[in-house]
C-alpha cells in the first residue's frame, strides 16, 4: 500500500512559483513528468492572465475576488503577478485596503492556507528553526514585511490573522515596485509593537514602518505639492495634527525632519506643528503625554490659555494660523464648516488632507470642503476619491496611499544595499514622487495617479539610492543607477 503521505501532485504543479499550469510546454510536461496532467492546448501568459480577469470581472464582491485571486497566488504565483500588474488600478483595492480588512477579519473561518512566517513570543526558542524551514538564508532573502497584527486600519487586533497585510503589502511591493516575489517573506510576529521596534532598531538595522515613515514620506510628497502651488516654502508651514496618535506623531515627524532639510532649526519645526488628540491641544503639563508627542506639546503661558482649559480645534486653529490641517482621528465630519472657514481665515490656500479612512472616517468630504473654501483648499484624502465640480472647475483628489511610496523605497535600498533607512532618504522619496505630479493648473492633484505606479516607483527608488549614498549607507553602487533600477526589477513572464 501506498504511503497517504506521499504527494500525488508533481511539484512542478504543487509548488506556486514553479507552476505554470496550462502555461507549460508539451516538452516541458514530459521532461518535468506532467504527461497528462494537464489538458493539451498550451496557453500564453497572457492568455491565462486575460482567463482569469474575466472570472474577476464576473464576481459580484472585492471579498470574492480577493479570494479567488489569493487561491491563484497559492496556485500559480506568477500568473497572480502578472494579472495583478495588468490591472493594478482595479485590483489594488481587492488585494490590499480596503478589501483586505474584511479578509483579515474572516480569516480564521476561511483559512486559505499557509503563506508567510508566524512567531509568537511563547515560543522564542523555535524563531531560528521556523526560518530554517524555509530553506533560506540572509542572502536568498531582500525584503520581510513583518506586522504585530496590532492596530490594523483601524479594524483593531486581530492576531494571526493580521498576516494578510504583510502578504497585500508584498503583492503590491512586487507588482508596483518589481521587486522579486522569491527574495520576500510575509511574518506575522506577535505580540510586539511596531514604533517601538523601530526606535529601538531603526539606527542600527535596515527597518522601515510603513505606517509611520511611509505614511508621513506621502504626506509630505503632498506638501510639497502644495508648496508649489503656494509658493511658500515647506519650512515656513505651519501645520495642525489633529489626531496625534502612533500615526498622526508619524507624520508630524517626517514633516519636521523635512522642514529642518528646508532650512528651519530643529526648535522653530517643532514649534510649527500642532497635535491635537482627544484631550484637545495638547500642552506641556499634562500627566497622561506620551513619549512620542512631548517634543510638539505646547506651554499655555507662552498662548495665554489658562491651566486645565481645553483648546479644541476651531480655537487651535485662531491660535496657530495654520498653513495645513492634517486628520489622522478616523472621527468622521470633524472638520465641519466652521473649522474649514476657520483655516480660510488663517491662509489664503490653505492644504486640507483628511487622511483617515475608510470614508466612514473620513474628517471631511472633498466636495463640502471645496464649497466652504470657496474652491480654494488644496485637498488630500487618504481614501480614494472621485473627481469633484466646483464653480465650473473639475479638482482631482490626490489619495495619500503608501503604495505611492513603500515599493520605490524598498526597491531603492536593495539596488543600494542600504544599511540603515535614513531621513534622507524618505525626503528624497517624498520629493520625488511629488516631481511625478508636478501641479501647476487649477484642479490638478498634488500627489501623482497609481496607474503610473511602475515609473513612480522606479523614480522613488532611483532618488533613495541617491540618498542613501550621499547619507553614507549604501554598500553597493553603480555607474547607471537607472538602469540598475530596471535590472534589479522583476517582471512576471515566462522564461
Amino acid at each position: 500500500m501506498s504511503d497517504p503521505c506521499t504527494p500525488r501532485i508533481p511539484a512542478a504543479l504543487a509548488a506556486p512559483s514553479l507552476n505554470r499550469g496550462v502555461g507549460f510546454t508539451h516538452e516541458q510536461r514530459r521532461r518535468l513528468g506532467l504527461t497528462g496532467r494537464l489538458p493539451s492546448a498550451v496557453l500564453t501568459l497572457d492568455e491565462q492572465a486575460d482567463r482569469v480577469w474575466h472570472q474577476l470581472q464576473g464576481m459580484a464582491t472585492d471579498l470574492g475576488r480577493n479570494l479567488l485571486l489569493e487561491q491563484l497566488h497559492y496556485r500559480h504565483e506568477l500568473l497572480y503577478y502578472k494579472v495583478l500588474e495588468d490591472h493594478l488600478t482595479e485590483l489594488m483595492p481587492v488585494v490590499y485596503t480596503p478589501t483586505v480588512g474584511e479578509a483579515i477579519q474572516r480569516f480564521s473561518d476561511e483559512y486559505r492556507g499557509q503563506r508567510g512566517l508566524f512567531l509568537t513570543i511563547d515560543e522564542p526558542d523555535e524563531i531560528a528553526e521556523a526560518f530554517e524551514t524555509f530553506g533560506l538564508g540572509p542572502e536568498d532573502v531582500d525584503l520581510i514585511v513583518c506586522t504585530d497584527a496590532e492596530a490594523i486600519l483601524g479594524i483593531g487586533d486581530w492576531g494571526v490573522g493580521g498576516i494578510q497585510i504583510a502578504v497585500g503589502k508584498l503583492a503590491l511591493y512586487t507588482a508596483g515596485g518589481g521587486i522579486d516575489p522569491r527574495r520576500c517573506l510575509a511574518v506575522s510576529l506577535e505580540p510586539l509593537n511596531a514604533r517601538k521596534i523601530l526606535q529601538t532598531y531603526g539606527d542600527h538595522y535596515c527597518v522601515f514602518n510603513d505606517d509611520v515613515q511611509g505614511t508621513g514620506a506621502v504626506v509630505v510628497a503632498a506638501a510639497y505639492g502644495g508648496c508649489h502651488v503656494t509658493g511658500v516654502a515647506l519650512r515656513d508651514q505651519t501645520v495642525i495634527v489633529f489626531g496625534a496618535g502612533t500615526a498622526g506623531i508619524g507624520v508630524a515627524d517626517q514633516i519636521r525632519d523635512a522642514m529642518i532639510a528646508d532650512g528651519a532649526t530643529a526648535d522653530q519645526a517643532a514649534a510649527q506643528i500642532w497635535p491635537i488628540d482627544k484631550q484637545g491641544l495638547l500642552f506641556d503639563d499634562m500627566d497622561d503625554l506620551r513619549a512620542f508627542q512631548v517634543p510638539y506639546a505646547k506651554n499655555r503661558q507662552r498662548l495665554g490659555v489658562g491651566g486645565g482649559d481645553r483648546v479644541g480645534l476651531v480655537d487651535a486653529i485662531k491660535l496657530a494660523a495654520p498653513t495645513i490641517l492634517l486628520g489622522s482621528s478616523t472621527v468622521f465630519g470633524a472638520f465641519d464648516q466652521e473649522v474649514i472657514e476657520a483655516m480660510t481665515a488663517s491662509c489664503e490656500r490653505p492644504m486640507i488632507f483628511p487622511l483617515s479612512n475608510p470614508t466612514s472616517h473620513m474628517e471631511a468630504k472633498p466636495a463640502d470642503v471645496l464649497r466652504w473654501s470657496g474652491g480654494k483648499a488644496l485637498i488630500t484624502t487618504g481614501t480614494p476619491v472621485a473627481p469633484v465640480e466646483c464653480d465650473g472647475t473639475t479638482y482631482t483628489i490626490g489619495q495619500a496611499n503608501n503604495v505611492l511610496v513603500f515599493p520605490g523605497i524598498g526597491l531603492g535600498i536593495i539596488v543600494a544595499r542600504a544599511r540603515l533607512v535614513t531621513p534622507g532618504m524618505l525626503q528624497a522619496a517624498a520629493r520625488a514622487i511629488v516631481r511625478q505630479a508636478n501641479p501647476s493648473g487649477p484642479g490638478d492633484s498634488l500627489l501623482p495617479d497609481v496607474r503610473n505606479l511602475r515609473d513612480i516607483s522606479g523614480a522613488v527608488a532611483e532618488a533613495v539610492y541617491h540618498a542613501a549614498v550621499e547619507d553614507g549607507v549604501a554598500t553597493r553602487t553603480h555607474p547607471d543607477v537607472r538602469q540598475a533600477v530596471l535590472d534589479t526589477m522583476w517582471r512576471p513572464v515566462y522564461d
